[in-house]
């Protein structure tokens, strides 16, 4: 889980979000804090080893017609859609991958197949997201996102870049939160991962 420190936070007070103690987060190297006891700046972004959030369902609206004839179908051999940290797993809680990485780091489509949903803005809490129907029973879903590359209705091709990372929607810090459904139901993306 990735924080972006914003005013009035304290390391006691992010350790209690998230569920883990203090130590955890001033002990994680990325952090590159000496004790507990280091001055947070606003704007910092910080691992949160661990970390829980609460599980918020969300509803996305998105294309629910047929895939149209000639779209592209996916393999269903996925590749993983940016380079960061894995700082959420899936869970019971939080039924996708969080993968932080800094604002602007290319998303790529894990499969091909065709953009069954573009959107901006609040999303129900996705932010910026982008929906792929792999044509085989499959659908991912990129959220967080800081730009968009794609448009509803276009073909894609696997490792093609249809966005950038960022920290839109409900989100605590730049990170892709990166789901993959079969038949509507979301899965863990690991054992599908290289």
């Amino acid at each position: 889980m990735l924080h972006v420190v914003r005013p009035g936070d304290t390391l006691s007070s992010i350790a209690a979000k998230y569920k883990v103690p203090m130590e955890a987060i001033a002990s994680y190297p990325l952090n590159k804090m000496e004790s507990i006891n280091t001055p947070l700046s606003v704007g910092q972004q910080l691992v949160v080893p661990g970390g829980q959030k609460p599980y918020i369902p969300r509803q996305v609206v998105a294309y629910n017609g047929p895939v149209p004839q000639g779209a592209s179908q996916g393999s269903g051999v996925f590749g993983w859609p940016t380079d960061g940290v894995l700082t959420q797993p899936f869970w019971s809680g939080h039924r996708a991958l969080d993968i932080g990485a800094w604002t602007g780091t290319p998303i790529l489509a894990a499969d091909s197949g065709y953009v069954i949903a573009a959107r901006t803005g609040w999303n129900f809490g996705y932010g910026n997201m982008v929906m792929i129907d792999h044509g085989n029973g499959y659908v991912t879903l990129y959220g967080h996102m800081n730009s968009i590359f794609v448009r509803q209705g276009e073909n894609v091709a696997k490792g093609e870049q249809i966005g950038t990372v960022g920290n839109t929607g409900n989100s605590t810090g730049p990170h892709l939160h990166f789901e993959i459904r079969y038949q509507g139901v979301p899965r863990n993306p690991m054992p599908f991962l290289p």
